[in-house]
Formats: C-alpha cells, structure tokens, sequence
C-alpha cells in the first residue's frame, strides 16, 4: 500500500529530507479510508476508529522507513514514548 502511494508522487517524496518529512507529510483521513480499503481487497474489515491516531503514525512511520531507512521509522514511532521521552529529557539535563 505505502509503495503504491509513494509512486504516485515519486518525485515529491524523493526531494524531502528527513526534517521536512517529518514536517510536512501528514496522514490524513483519506489515506486512512483507502488504506482500509485496500486491506478490504484481502478480507479484512478492522473497525480501527478508537485506533486512528496509532494507525495513523505506523502509516507514516512505513513512509518514512521506505524513504529514509529504520531509524527514521523508529523515531517517528516512538515520538510519544513516555519512557523514551524521559531518557531524553534526563540526558538534555
């Protein structure tokens, strides 16, 4: 599914850097509904309407892994980390 999005605007995803990704690119609900529209071809029907926002982040997080490698991914998944947040906060201190 990420692939296929990517190659429809190829050329806009491969002058990004990572900051701007991070920036700019957001998952939006359209995304969303082809997303489950896409898994709707191989017989999943998910009611992920309590789960948009983590949905929504692993999207972005494949994006990102496709663009920039697994360390991109993993950041952006783990944005909002409470554990991973306070590490960084003792380390800044």
């Amino acid at each position: 599914f990420i692939f296929n999005k990517l190659e429809e605007n190829r050329k806009y995803y491969n002058q990004l850097t990572l900051e701007r990704f991070e920036k700019e690119v957001v998952v939006d609900e359209a995304m969303l509904v082809a997303y489950m529209d896409y898994l709707g071809q191989f017989g999943f029907d998910y009611q992920l309407s309590k789960h948009k926002p983590l949905l929504k982040r692993y999207l972005k997080a494949t994006i990102a892994l496709q663009l920039f490698g697994s360390n991109a991914a993993e950041k952006i998944i783990n944005q909002n980390d409470p554990y991973l947040l306070k590490v960084i906060q003792l380390d800044k201190e």
